[in-house]
């Protein structure tokens, strides 16, 4: 189909140039749009098909490529999910051809988002493929310094962000917190004249009269530029960059910094509505800093480790507090409350710890970790009726409001187990993450190690059935290496448990980690050959053969054999002497005129001495190390035992006869 190559080429800018004949692009026909859409499918196939040869594209695809441009230029308004990532490849690999094109690509990019008001109405893939389009363009297309360029653009973007952040402070006392203003002061000065400020947007125009949600048009600012900033530091160059990492950080914390507390809304402003708009944008603003910090250590992996301690400082205070009873203590309800800005703080601290293996400063963690462990527990909706007993007292009215409360929530009461609310598995799947990395890489106290192996051995019954017996998966990852985990780093304190029996009942079976922990494998044995008096047995190989020894180490063997049962036996003897001696003398009664004795017969465990041999085999064919031991069991030999004080008679036939021996005192009066 090469040869034809051209001729679909041409029809297919045919197609794409006359738009299916739209007349009105706002309302465009539904079939019209479908063909347009397929065209440039067929024409990003054809185009990704010819990459990589030559002929073809010498002489097919460079001359149409300003052709192709041009019509796919005039469709990004009409159908951008398709014409813009076709755009965005051809900008990569034909820069240079590109290069004309570049202003009218940008501004259409620009339109589209048109102030940013439409940076929220597309899919997170398409604006990516807008952002990352934008990058491209600010400094690939430069003929010379490029990098220079690219700083330049850097550092212009940053200044944007400050000068939007800055709106903030006609809302807020912003000069009351001093972190705050440091963070602001780190960042590039801002041009005395505004007009000097290059910017990539028009300025905003916020009236909070209005209306109060005109306010949150700062943090849809804020938010489209920050997308872009992340995209800078992510494209991929040839170039060669020095990238303002402190400025980076400095950003981040500076949006993590605005806090309520410390920063508060002005007293001139008293709507109720601009207050709690006010107190959300806040929020918002503290939930983009956690998202632009928590992807600097993918970028920038050990680099971002000195700046560790500030960014946990930064995140901790994001973490609402309360005063009870003189302690300050985590506020559960705020927490609950801000659930989706805690589980972002949440993801940006497992991050930064998975940069290092040991992290023993938990000074600026405790309330994260407070945080975790409280959205960690199923909870039950909070009564209306608890806010207005706090706030009115014991009134009557609020007894009043109390006890219709107590009627109108009946079911509540009486089938509590159906209103528990629990994290969804999007954000179980974070809970368990950053677990894990607590677990094996932090120091916890006895009380939160404790929560925390409580949480994953529920979580681990809950969900058996997903977990397959030990078999790790994609679907069951998070919960079996959190298990895994746990088993392994019990705790660092004394009074730490080991929960490895659990845990090998819910995944031992399949489980390759708990299966060693629990049988440990040892390392294997030396070979060991037992030979018997007669000479030396056969040894055998693990496949049945026999070795075939020298005629000369048998004998060696048979020699040294002999030498060591002749050693042990003469040894047992003296045993079995001493032993028949020490039996004599219990074994004799004692009458009152004389002793009167008699052969005794009796048993003695006497085993039959064997060696084992601990065969080495070297080159020459020698074997080393007989050590003796008994392996046989005791075996009853009968000795028959006569008193004499000559210990050779021990066990001979000789009978003596009796000796009849006064005592002292009769001698005395026979005398």
């Amino acid at each position: 189909m090469s040869s034809h190559t051209i001729n679909f080429i041409n029809a297919l800018i045919k197609i794409i140039e006359s738009k299916c004949f739209i007349r009105d692009l706002s309302r465009p026909p539904y079939q019209e749009v479908v063909t347009l859409r397929s065209a440039v499918y067929a024409l990003d196939f054809i185009i990704e098909k010819i990459k990589g040869k030559p002929a073809l594209t010498r002489e097919v695809l460079t001359p149409k490529l300003p052709q192709i441009i041009t019509v796919l230029l005039d469709l990004v308004p009409l159908i951008p999910e398709k014409v813009i990532p076709l755009l965005h490849k051809l900008l990569i690999n034909n820069s240079t051809t590109f290069r004309p094109f570049g202003t009218k690509f940008e501004k259409q990019l620009l339109n589209l988002l048109h102030d940013d008001e439409n940076f929220e109405k597309f899919d997170a893939e398409l604006m990516g493929y807008i952002m990352k389009s934008l990058v491209l363009l600010s400094f690939s297309l430069a003929r010379t310094n490029a990098n220079e360029v690219w700083r330049q653009k850097v550092v212009q973007l940053i200044l944007e962000i400050k000068s939007v952040v800055t709106i903030y402070s006609h809302f807020l006392n912003t000069e009351d917190d001093q972190d705050l203003t440091s963070y602001l002061e780190m960042l590039p000065k801002l041009p005395e004249n505004p007009d000097d400020l290059q910017t990539i947007f028009k300025p905003l125009s916020i009236d909070v009269n209005d209306t109060p949600f005109d306010f949150l048009k700062i943090n849809r600012r804020i938010r489209v530029l920050t997308s872009l900033l992340a995209e800078y530091i992510q494209t991929s160059t040839t170039l060669t960059v020095k990238i303002p990492l402190g400025y980076l950080v400095t950003i981040g914390e500076t949006f993590v910094g605005f806090n309520l507390r410390f920063s508060t809304i002005k007293r001139d402003i008293r709507d109720t509505s601009l207050r709690s708009t006010i107190a959300y944008s806040v929020a918002d603003l503290n939930k983009i800093g956690a998202e632009f910090l928590s992807l600097l250590p993918f970028i920038f992996k050990g680099d971002i480790i000195p700046h560790m301690n500030s960014v946990f400082s930064s995140l901790d205070t994001v973490i609402p507090v309360e005063r009870i009873n003189g302690k300050i203590t985590v506020d559960s309800r705020k927490v609950i409350e801000n659930e989706e800005l805690m589980f972002e703080l949440l993801e940006t601290t497992k991050n930064y710890l998975e940069l290092v293996d040991n992290f023993t400063d938990l000074s600026t963690l405790n309330k994260i970790i407070d945080a975790s462990l409280i959205l960690s527990k199923p909870r039950v909706p909070r009564l209306p009726d608890q806010n207005n007993n706090e706030n009115n007292g014991q009134s009557g009215l609020s007894k009043k409001k109390s006890k219709k409360g107590n009627v109108s929530f009946s079911d509540l009461l009486s089938h509590q187990h159906l209103f528990i609310e629990k994290p969804t598995d999007k954000k179980m799947t974070i809970l368990r993450r950053f677990f894990k990395t607590l677990l094996g890489r932090t120091h916890l106290s006895n009380s939160k190690q404790t929560e925390i192996l409580r949480f994953a051995i529920l979580d681990a019954v809950a969900n058996s059935k997903n977990l397959k017996d030990g078999f790790i998966d994609d679907s069951n990852r998070d919960i079996g290496e959190l298990l895994e985990t746990a088993m392994l780093y019990p705790g660092f304190n004394e009074a730490s448990i080991s929960v490895l029996p659990i845990i090998s009942s819910l995944i031992g079976k399949n489980n390759i980690l708990a299966s060693v922990l629990t049988c440990p494998r040892f390392p294997v044995l030396p070979k060991k050959a037992k030979y018997a008096f007669q000479g030396v047995e056969e040894m055998e190989d693990d496949d049945g053969n026999v070795a075939a020894d020298s005629k000369g180490a048998q004998l060696e063997v048979n020699e040294n054999v002999k030498r060591v049962i002749d050693e042990v036996t003469d040894g047992q003897k003296e045993q079995q002497e001493l032993a028949l001696k020490k039996r004599k003398v219990e074994t004799v009664e004692q009458d009152d005129d004389q002793f009167k004795s008699a052969p005794v017969t009796t048993a003695v465990n006497a085993p039959v001495p064997t060696a084992t041999v601990v065969v080495e085999e070297t080159l020459e064919g020698k074997v080393e190390n007989v050590i003796p031991v008994d392996d046989t069991e005791p075996v009853e030999i009968p000795v028959t035992i006569d008193e004499g004080d000559d210990d050779s008679d021990v066990g001979s036939d000789f009978e003596i006869p009796v000796i009849d021996i006064g005592d002292d005192d009769d001698d005395e009066m026979e005398e």
